[in-house]
């Protein structure tokens, strides 16, 4: 929510400062989309891993039992 206050502060086009506002903007999607791919890369890569500990878990009991 700090960001609404951010750009808040440059939305009137006669500020000589307007053009923060577009950069905000443009730094608040980058900072979104690269948290999203973080958020979205950590639980793929960990259902994965618990994927691959279950399989090999289960492989070990199989060949444990058959020894």
């Amino acid at each position: 929510m700090s960001i609404v206050s951010i750009l808040e502060n440059y939305t009137d086009p006669n500020n000589p400062d307007f053009a923060y506002n577009a950069l905000f903007h443009i730094l608040q999607d980058l900072a979104g989309t690269v948290a999203g791919l973080a958020i979205f890369t950590w639980l793929v890569y960990q259902k994965g891993i618990l994927q691959v500990q279950k399989n090999t878990s289960d492989e070990t009991q199989l060949s444990e039992s058959k020894i």
